[in-house]
């Protein structure tokens, strides 16, 4: 009896077949699609981790600034009163405590009033009615005015005065020489 074997195995080089490389290369192909897939999750998910991260440590900023503070700023309505406390001023006051806000110059727009649109019926004052109504005036003299002469100034010069020679070098009063 012999113990020998007849047969053993060895790790050697063996070549692939055509069909044997078509079956490796889509193994291949759907590994490294797989592996694409959890990539893209774990860039998804550290992605979203991140974020939400994120929003935690504002919130816990915002809390702390506002247990160290004790106040924050908000949008709060107030009502403005205008020439209040006084003439060209105005006031805010807070809607929601009544607090005043603060006071200051009202702009030019803001000091415009607004004018009624409507038109008054005016009223006729009790004294209207016994004053008479004043005459027109008239250019034209009366006949007793136009037979008076005019006096003064106003008058002018006489024109028959103007056409008389005077007494040296024959000129006239306008200093026309006369023929």
């Amino acid at each position: 009896m012999n113990n020998r074997p007849e047969t053993i195995s060895q790790n050697l080089k063996v070549f692939l077949s055509d069909r044997q490389k078509l079956h490796v290369a889509e193994a291949l192909a759907q590994t490294l699609h797989e592996k694409q897939e959890l990539e893209d999750h774990k860039k998804a998910a550290t992605h979203e981790m991140a974020e939400r991260l994120e929003g935690m440590e504002n919130s816990i900023k915002k809390s702390a600034r506002l247990l160290s503070q004790g106040y924050d700023f908000q949008w709060v309505e107030c009502r403005v009163l205008y020439n209040t406390p006084q003439p060209g001023e105005k006031q805010l006051i807070r809607l929601d405590t009544g607090e005043e806000v603060r006071i200051e110059e009202m702009t030019f727009e803001e000091a415009q009033e607004n004018l009624p649109l409507t038109e008054p019926t005016p009223a006729a004052p009790p004294e209207a009615a016994a004053v008479p109504p004043e005459e027109p005036l008239s250019l034209t003299p009366t006949p007793e005015a136009a037979a008076q002469p005019l006096k003064g100034p106003a008058a002018g010069p006489n024109p028959r005065e103007l056409l008389k020679p005077p007494g040296n070098a024959g000129s006239g009063a306008n200093g026309l020489v006369l023929a």
